[in-house]
C-alpha cells in the first residue's frame, strides 16, 4: 500500500494547496494580532488560531482547543451543525467552537479548529469571528476559482 490510500481505500485527505498563514489586526483593539494558519483539504479543512498582543514578549503558542465540527447534510432542511471538542486547555472553548460551527456551515465540509485565543473585550471577540470567517471563506472561494480556471 503506498501513501496515498488510506486503510478503507479511499484517497487520504490530502492539502489542495500548502498552508497559508494570515494575521490581522482587530478594529477594536489594534494591539491585539489574530494569527491563522488555514489547510484546506479536498474533504477538509484545518484551521490553528492564536493571539498576541503587539509589544509583549512572545511566549510561543500553546496547542490550546481542538474542535471538530461537521455540518448537517441531510435533507432534513435542519442547519443544526455539529461540534465537540476533542481536546480542551484553555477558556477559549466556546469561541474555537462558535467558530468550527460557522466555518463548517458556511463552507459545507468538516472543520478542525485549534489554537488558543485571548481578547479583553466582548466586542474584539465578536470581530475576531466575522474576521477569521471573512478571511477562511475568501481564501476558501479564491483556490476554488483559481482550481475552475
Amino acid at each position: 500500500m503506498n501513501g496515498n490510500h488510506s486503510i478503507d481505500g479511499d484517497s487520504d485527505d490530502l492539502p489542495t494547496l500548502p498552508p497559508l498563514q494570515l494575521s490581522f489586526t482587530l478594529p477594536s483593539s489594534p494591539d491585539i494580532k489574530v494569527h491563522l494558519q488555514l489547510t484546506n483539504m479536498s474533504k477538509t479543512l484545518l484551521l490553528y488560531i492564536s493571539t498576541s498582543t503587539v509589544g509583549a514578549p512572545s511566549a510561543g503558542a500553546s496547542l490550546g482547543n481542538l474542535v471538530y465540527a461537521l455540518p448537517n447534510m441531510s435533507s432534513s432542511g435542519s442547519n443544526e451543525t455539529l461540534g465537540t471538542a476533542l481536546y480542551q486547555k484553555t477558556g477559549s472553548i466556546d469561541f474555537v467552537t462558535r467558530l468550527a460551527k460557522v466555518l463548517a456551515r458556511r463552507l459545507r465540509k468538516p472543520v478542525y479548529v485549534g489554537g488558543e485565543v485571548r481578547f479583553w473585550a466582548v466586542e474584539d471577540e465578536g470581530h475576531a469571528l466575522r474576521g477569521i470567517v471573512q478571511i477562511v471563506v475568501d481564501k476558501i472561494g479564491q483556490e476554488a476559482n483559481t482550481a475552475t480556471i
